[in-house]
């Protein structure tokens, strides 16, 4: 162990008898260390043990502020929930003090984590319930007016993102002042003015803010009873990394073991204001939501609160995203926006334009009468159904990559009120054991699913009656399964063209790209692209993203000089890394590389493919109809505007029609006929080689 410095032997204020050494841990973010103090300190009973966690910086004045934000933080949170977060202890300068300090230290208690956060409900040691009291726990008064305010006493850092926290009367002002425009100024100084960004942000602010979040509104029903909001303390930065169950120990006292915090980023505000980031990276489900809302209800009007949050979660996505090129504006604006009377001419950004394939799937879910968010849970959660059981079965990747493409087919078709999500995955599994040839007969695919419950003394057999019922419901999903994906089938397997890949540029077998990559290919079955892209768009894109992730770039990959080889272009494996890095942004923790990594890694990859973007006008969704062009058969009308039929493999749910349930061939009947005019044609044309003309003779006997 390291000799601790002496500033912060003091600011503890360790009996000079102690014996007291540091453990370096390596790890903290960019602008931190971190590291363990071990204690041995004398006391009535002996000697005691403590542990203390500190966290140093040289940056400065930067440094400085960012502890005090931290500092203060920790101890509004533990103030109002005792043991829900370790106590900040000390901070200040290790080496000269005053305004030339260069290092800056911050103590706090010692959290000893146990892992993920509580699955158990109506404890009192629950993230909900913790969380909970935190946000119907007043916050203390300003000292300056005696009155509760909006604002925090001191400025914090979201990542490397000061917030001013001025104080306000008004939670409206605050947030369209302290959050919204505040960082629309930080970006405009790192990255130079933006006329359309500013445009849209000042009348987020002006405009919807006051609409949503209005003092005469927020707190209020639609009778106009009501108390207003109170200001409670909020964490500020609470995702699922920020999580995690475990205690306080070794600091003179020992806290019950539970859910916990840290790594705030406080301020006094309203409490939905928490959900959104916790939305945004998602982690939290429907469970704990349930079980927090049962202790914090929902804001009056209670048919705004899907909105609010949709506002909050735009400040994190500022934050997150780099705001010179933010993506998801667009979208919040079209969604929030128009809903609440901002209205302005929308500015479509480059990527947005000639947009293909994002309607076709976001038709098919509109169609479906679903709710996107929703829909996208139960996919993922269909997908890792599908992981689970074939890793049960020993099944290749093979198996599994047909399996998930037969899979999201299926769910644009058939909503989840139709067909449960576990009987939907389980069909597809059984199917594409079929076209793999890796045959399993449906009751073993349900016996492996309901044995994952079980310990290995408890697991059934395949033959048990009881699988007799679910077994005969798979058989009869695969007739629909085949119709959903119009009996295509072909399949894409990145993974052989991924290895080839590695072997052609030298990456050797078994190194660290080459092993997140193959890795990263899995996860990409989680996302669309496996039913947009050709195998090797999907291989290209799980090379680059694994090179950018480990900073080990592969120059030859990015560079595309191989791209008309291999069929594909920078348009599509841009748009298949980003599918793939909103994978990891808003649903790490569902996928296999996303914990492997901290969340702000995969946004600091995203910011120079953003750039690239922007300064080469590539679209977010590379277009599968190219540039407008003459109307011919199969479009949406003829030279003469009259409508045709929609294109036949194009499934009907693309084109807002919504067919019955069980209702038989409407995709697949026609599966073969690509433009009825054209069959015709074909028809004559074939017919006339087989035409067989008979004429009579007369033979003598």
């Amino acid at each position: 162990m390291s000799p601790v410095p002496e500033p912060i032997l003091k600011a503890l204020s360790l009996p000079s008898e102690s014996k007291v050494g540091l453990s370096t841990s390596g790890l903290g973010s960019g602008f931190t260390s971190t590291g363990t103090i071990h204690a041995q300190v004398p006391g009535k009973n002996g000697i005691e043990e403590r542990r203390y966690f500190v966290k140093t910086s040289s940056n400065g004045k930067a440094a400085e502020e960012m502890f005090q934000g931290e500092y203060e933080s920790l101890n509004a949170i533990a103030a109002s929930v005792p043991g829900f977060c370790p106590q900040a202890l000390a901070r200040g300068p290790l080496d000269e003090p005053g305004t030339k300090a260069k290092t800056h230290f911050l103590a706090t208690e010692f959290l000893d984590l146990g892992g993920r956060m509580s699955r158990s409900t109506g404890e009192e040691t629950t993230l909900a319930h913790r969380l909970g009291k935190l946000h119907t726990t007043p916050a203390p008064p300003d000292p300056n007016t005696g009155r509760r305010r909006f604002g925090f006493p001191v400025p914090t850092f979201c990542g490397d993102t000061k917030q001013p926290n001025r104080f306000c009367d008004s939670w409206a002002e605050f947030y369209a002042n302290e959050r919204l425009l505040t960082i629309l100024a930080t970006s405009e100084e790192r990255n130079g003015p933006d006329a359309d960004l500013r445009e849209a942000v000042e009348k987020t602010a002006h405009k919807v803010v006051p609409r949503l979040l209005g003092d005469s509104h927020l707190g209020y029903n639609s009778s106009g009873e009501g108390e207003g909001i109170v200001p409670v303390v909020i964490h500020g930065d609470l995702w699922s990394g920020n999580a995690g169950w475990g205690r306080i120990v070794g600091s003179g006292r020992d806290d019950t073991p539970g859910d916990v915090v840290y790594d705030p980023a406080a301020c006094y505000g309203h409490s939905e204001f928490e959900l959104g980031i916790m939305h945004m990276f998602g982690g939290f489900g429907a469970r704990f939501f349930d079980q927090y809302h049962r202790i914090v209800p929902k804001t009056e009007p209670v048919a705004e609160y899907a909105d609010r949050v949709e506002l909050y979660e735009f400040h994190c996505v500022f934050i997150f995203q780099l705001p010179k090129t933010l993506l998801d504006i667009a979208i919040f604006h079209g969604n929030i926006t128009n809903r609440h009377g901002a209205q302005y001419e929308k500015r479509v950004p480059p990527w947005e334009l000639n947009d293909g394939t994002r309607p076709t799937v976001e038709n098919c879910i509109e169609a479906m009468g679903v709710n996107p968010l929703r829909e996208t849970s139960l996919r993922l959660q269909g997908v890792a159904w599908i992981d689970s059981v074939r890793r049960a079965l020993n099944l290749p990747i093979r198996t599994f990559d047909t399996a998930v493409g037969y899979y999201h087919r299926f769910r644009l078709v058939h909503p989840d009120n139709e067909y449960n999500f576990n009987d939907a995955a389980a069909a597809a599994l059984f199917t594409a054991c079929k076209i793999e040839d890796t045959l399993k007969k449906s009751r073993d695919i349900v016996c492996a699913a309901y044995n994952l419950k079980l310990s290995p003394s408890e697991h059934l057999s395949a033959d048990d009656p009881m699988f007799e019922s679910s077994a005969r419901g798979i058989i009869g999903l695969e007739r629909l399964m085949l119709e959903a994906s119009g009996f295509d089938f072909r399949t894409r397997h990145p993974q052989k063209t991924l290895m080839k890949l590695g072997r052609h540029y030298g990456l050797l077998k078994g190194s660290e790209v080459s092993n997140l990559a193959y890795r990263i290919s899995s996860d990409l079955y989680r996302t669309f692209a496996p039913i947009k892209q050709s195998s090797s768009t999907m291989a290209f894109s799980c090379l680059e993203l694994a090179g950018r992730l480990l900073d080990q770039r592969v120059e030859q990959v990015e560079s595309g000089v191989d791209y008309a080889q291999w069929s594909t272009s920078r348009a599509e494996i841009m748009e298949t890394l980003f599918d793939l890095l909103e994978l990891y942004t808003h649903h790490r923790s569902q996928t296999t590389v996303g914990s492997e990594f901290p969340a702000d890694r995969f946004l600091t990859v995203r910011i120079p493919l953003n750039q690239e973007a922007s300064e080469h006008n590539i679209p977010r969704y590379h277009p599968w109809i190219g540039h407008p062009r003459k109307q011919s058969n199969g479009s949406g009308t003829n030279d003469q505007g009259a409508p045709r039929p929609a294109h036949p493999l194009t499934p009907i749910a693309a084109n807002g029609d919504r067919h019955r349930t069980g209702e038989r061939g409407r995709d697949a009947a026609v599966r073969f006929m690509l433009d009825p005019a054209c069959a015709d044609e074909e028809r004559r044309q074939v017919a006339a080689y087989f035409k067989v003309e008979m004429e009579e003779y007369e033979v003598d006997g």
